[in-house]
């Protein structure tokens, strides 16, 4: 053993005969060998981001569903990272449930990153504000007077901030976060999802009101654009066009568990993973983007301990130098049973709907968020904007502080498609060779086995 205890040697010599250096008397020779084997003292903060969209609550092939087979791989993982009994974990994990959005918690209402103030440019996206009319300051406002709870989830950031972790800024309005709100759609279109306030008879809008003039010259033209109805604390609470498991109203389809911010306290960690449950549709973009930011030196959550041990934690910056020259390593593990999947998106371009889509984390897709409002290329832009949200994480890896993307591909009883496996190769670090598909559940604890002996490895270093 070393004199600071992190290197492992072994010496090992034996004596040989000889045979051609007898000629000259030289009967033996004493040969030997030496290795070290670096321990692994290094510090791992490990963002796993676990689809929790409707199909996971499908069979995993072994007696389980896909959900409870990801619970086991996880916490698996979790305690081969942390062994139970060990005094000092090097391993903060944040789990981060996804669907089609991604809930942070309803506590970070007031956070300084929130958009509290309606400043981002896709605050008011689809609702239009009439000047000299009575306006909201921001979505939480129409929540409370909806008298409903904000649910937690987020939106995705604007260009060129969707794929970035650029810290927010009030002095960068669009790095903000805004809280989801599903709007109340047009009334009387076949094709509307979410419903939930009268568009016209309403004590709150009159029918050539200021709101109602804006809306027709502006807006939709069909009352999804009138702010004055979001006044109504009467919502109608029945089922969505999602089915009876998602009622009508502002937080339809923020559906997932909160994620839990780094933390080095296992009991934290296994508890959120044992929460999990399946519902929902899959946005990749948004689980990758999350994960990273709870990782991330510039993410919203670094108020707590930076040093390992126990507790909440604090992301170390990329460029980190421990007093022992140790490593940190960043690790994203991407578990998805699914591809990319905007509901609503007629692939073949026959969406009547005029927002184009369900709401989602990247709003409408008539938005136009992801920079094109064809209705037929809907997800190929959301595989490109996933695909350059990995490239960028990963841009952030150095010889001495790895940024690593491990992927896992749960394909069970859905499978997953060419173009989906290929979008997982790609995010994947060490071209490809960090991508892992499972075709069940015993596999799949088998992989997430696979991704904790390769993190926890000693390092041969002669």
């Amino acid at each position: 053993m070393s004199t600071d205890g992190t290197t492992l040697c072994i010496t090992a010599t034996s004596t040989t005969a000889t045979a051609f250096m007898s000629i000259a008397r030289i009967m033996t020779v004493n040969v030997g060998a030496n290795a070290c084997a670096k321990l692994n003292l290094d510090t791992f903060e490990i963002a796993v981001a676990i689809d929790n969209s409707g199909s996971m609550a499908n069979s995993a092939r072994n007696g389980q569903t896909k959900m409870q087979a990801a619970i086991v791989a996880a916490n698996q993982l979790v305690s081969a990272m942390n062994p139970a009994g060990q005094t000092y974990n090097y391993a903060g994990f944040a789990i981060v449930p996804f669907a089609s959005t991604v809930n942070i918690g309803s506590g970070n209402a007031t956070a300084s990153f929130m958009d509290t103030q309606g400043a981002s440019s896709i605050h008011w996206q689809n609702y239009l504000r009439p000047t000299g009319a009575t306006v909201p300051t921001s979505r939480f406002d129409m929540f409370t007077s909806m008298n409903v709870a904000w649910g937690g989830c987020v939106e995705e950031r604007p260009a060129p901030y969707t794929v970035s972790d650029d810290p927010a800024s009030t002095s960068k309005p669009d790095t903000l976060y805004v809280p989801y709100l599903y709007p109340d759609e047009n009334d009387t279109n076949k094709g509307s999802l979410n419903t939930y306030l009268p568009d016209t008879q309403s004590p709150y809008c009159a029918a050539n009101d200021v709101y109602a003039t804006a809306d027709v010259a502006s807006g939709t033209g069909d009352g999804q654009t009138k702010l004055c109805k979001y006044s109504d604390p009467k919502i109608n609470t029945g089922s969505s066009g999602f089915g009876s498991a998602f009622p009508l109203g502002p937080n339809l389809l923020c559906s997932t568990k909160a994620l839990t911010p780094m933390t080095a306290t296992t009991s934290t960690v296994t508890a959120a993973i044992n929460a999990m449950v399946a519902g929902g549709d899959t946005n990749l973009l948004t689980g990758v983007m999350w994960a990273w930011r709870t990782i991330s030196p510039n993410g919203p959550f670094n108020a707590q301990s930076a040093t390992p041990g126990s507790g909440p934690q604090n992301a170390k910056a990329y460029n980190y130098v421990a007093t022992n020259k140790s490593s940190n390593h960043k690790i994203l593990i991407i578990l998805t049973d699914g591809m990319n999947h905007w509901y609503g998106q007629a692939s073949d371009g026959t969406v009547t709907d005029p927002n184009k889509s369900s709401y989602s984390a990247l709003g409408f897709f008539a938005n136009n968020r992801l920079d094109s409002t064809s209705a037929t290329n809907a997800r190929g832009l959301m595989d490109a904007a996933t695909l350059q949200a990995c490239q960028n994480f990963v841009a952030n890896n150095t010889d001495t502080n790895p940024a690593e993307i491990y992927t896992v591909g749960f394909t069970a009883t859905d499978g997953i498609d060419a173009d989906g496996q290929k979008l997982l190769a790609g995010c994947a670090t060490q071209d490809g060779a960090h991508a892992f598909i499972a075709a069940d559940g015993t596999q799949l604890v088998s992989v997430f086995a696979k991704i904790a002996a390769s993190l926890t490895q000693p390092r041969v270093s002669k």
